[in-house]
């Protein structure tokens, strides 16, 4: 099976006045791991009005889920003397500004944050694996379920795989 292509159409977002987390059910869920991969490598700015409180802790909620799953290249800016409204005209220029700078994402942190996601996956779906060798199908199903929710595309492949081997089970 050959891996989907995905076209190089954005290097970057401006996520103005809110943002959600991502991975798992609290949040957005994670696509394919070829395009998070691409993901990771996409440069975020976070640009919020100082007097949108509630936005400013989503945000930070948001920010701490992206560096969760190995999503470095975030900048922030704070729009002075702004609530929960579009960025004024020095805001956004500020905000575009930070948006077109080269990404500085360390490649040695992402490669250990990402190894260490990998790891984490790869034990949750051994357990699963051992649910389905002692004849556990009902625990084994509620794992996948739970992975799933968790780490969404970046399981997918191995969800399935496992849920057909638990199906094919007598």
């Amino acid at each position: 099976m050959t891996a989907p292509a995905y076209p190089d159409v954005f290097r970057g977002a401006l996520l103005n006045a809110g943002s959600d987390p991502i991975g798992g059910e609290a949040g957005i869920y994670l696509p394919p791991a070829e395009l998070f991969r691409r993901f990771q490598e996409t440069k975020l700015v976070f640009a919020t009005g100082e007097g949108d409180e509630l936005n400013l802790r989503d945000d930070q909620i948001s920010q701490a889920s992206m560096r969760d799953w190995c999503v470095f290249n975030i900048e922030i800016r704070i729009a002075r003397k702004v609530g929960h409204e579009p960025l004024d005209p020095r805001s956004l220029d500020q905000a575009l500004d930070a948006l077109e700078q080269p990404s500085a994402v360390d490649p040695g942190e992402l490669a250990r944050c990402s190894a260490r996601v990998q790891r984490e996956l790869a034990s949750k779906l051994a357990d699963a694996e051992a649910a389905i060798a002692r004849g556990d199908g009902d625990g084994a199903r509620a794992q996948l379920k739970a992975i799933d929710a968790q780490y969404g595309g970046l399981a997918a492949p191995a969800i399935l795989d496992l849920d057909a081997r638990i199906a094919a089970r007598p």
